[in-house]
């Protein structure tokens, strides 16, 4: 009976393994949760966002946890990421999935703005954090952010664009042409 339980245990944990090594090929990889906004041309400020809640914090071990969500659009749309409340100061960054990157601290006075031209149908990967990522260790910080999608050059919403912080070389000479 002895010789029994450990080989039980064994194929336990190897049907376990299997079935968890399954369940991850069988998942689609992201940085976090899927948003999809559709198209405005409204001209009141924020007018048809998708307005969510979230928390960046800095735990006991002094590890940074962003804010990380994908936030969808299309080539040519103009998305507007608003933190329109913050308990600390507060950076955005967007991904585009072009490799594209935009950054903004202090736009909308000391919040961060971003309004991006898709350059890119998919989702971007959007990281809220303390403006320099070392926020106090055991320190929560909480905001307000509104994500949407309009037409370029909607009054308010998008009359003019956020210059991306980088573009990859290969990126630079194809625009270039």
């Amino acid at each position: 009976m002895h010789g029994i339980k450990p080989i039980f245990s064994t194929l336990k944990k190897a049907l376990l393994l299997s079935l968890g090594v399954m369940s991850l090929a069988l998942s689609t990889a992201g940085a976090g949760p899927l948003i999809f906004d559709g198209l405005d041309n409204c001209t009141t400020l924020n007018c048809g966002a998708v307005v969510l809640n979230g928390i960046s914090q800095r735990n006991a071990f002094g590890d940074s946890v962003p804010f990380v969500a994908q936030v969808f659009a299309d080539v040519n749309q103009c998305m507007r990421l608003d933190v329109t409340s913050q308990t600390a100061d507060m950076e955005i960054v967007l991904v585009s999935p072009s490799g594209r990157v935009w950054r903004n601290d202090d736009a909308n006075g000391d919040r961060p703005l971003i309004k991006a031209r898709g350059d890119a149908k998919g989702y971007y990967t959007l990281q809220i954090n303390f403006f320099n990522g070392i926020p106090s260790v055991n320190s929560v910080q909480l905001f307000t952010l509104a994500y949407g999608l309009y037409v370029p050059g909607t009054p308010n919403n998008c009359p003019s664009l956020t210059s991306p912080s980088s573009i990859r070389a290969g990126a630079e000479k194809s625009e270039a042409e």
